[in-house]
């Protein structure tokens, strides 16, 4: 289907082409067909509702080159313009699409991850400072929990200082050897 679009102009793009350069731009011309032909099919099935196609298009100045032309599927309504590397890319995205679409019947993306949209760069922007928001309020309470641990020992190494004596040291101690022995049982257990 891809195809048929752009035969007519690119034999006559062709006739004015060096030999060399003519087989590239073929080459380009049926990798970017065949893209568009499995990215039509598996919009087809993903998409259904929303009618995407995808053609091949030569721009008209000279040197041509390759460009996928985003359409609706009524053909009229160009919604973007991918460079091939931009295009296998969203190709390869849409094929794991296709495989979750397939094993769940549904596959839901957020609009950074849909290979099937551009993403507006206020939508781009509006991210990065919800995520620099978060960012902050979580180094925010990992500061309030650093310093409620550092008041913590230094309140048990205050309390320490203060009773020397050895009846307390003994018992700091055993409750010590208490808790490391009765985690080490369970361990001799799992070995024996």
């Amino acid at each position: 289907p891809s195809w048929a679009a752009l035969h007519e102009y690119l034999a006559q793009v062709l006739q004015q082409l060096p030999p060399e350069e003519a087989e590239e731009l073929c080459s380009e011309v049926r990798r970017a067909v065949r893209l568009c032909d499995e990215a039509s099919e598996i919009s087809s099935v993903c998409r259904a509702s929303e009618s995407f196609r995808f053609e091949a298009r030569l721009t008209s100045g000279l040197p041509a080159s390759v460009v996928v032309c985003v359409l609706k599927r009524d053909g009229k309504t160009p919604l973007y313009n991918w460079s091939l590397s931009q295009m296998a890319e969203r190709l390869d995205r849409m094929r794991d699409c296709y495989q979750v679409f397939t094993r769940m019947g549904d596959c839901e993306l957020d609009m950074m991850d849909d290979p099937w949209t551009e993403v507006h760069p206020a939508d781009i922007w509006a991210r990065v400072r919800d995520l620099e928001v978060r960012l902050e309020d979580a180094q925010a309470q990992n500061l309030r929990l650093e310093s409620h641990h550092a008041r913590a020992v230094a309140w048990g190494v205050f309390l320490w200082q203060g009773t020397h004596s050895d009846h307390t040291l003994k018992i700091i101690f055993g409750a010590w050897l208490h808790v490391v022995t009765r985690q080490a049982q369970p361990l001799q257990h799992q070995a024996t």
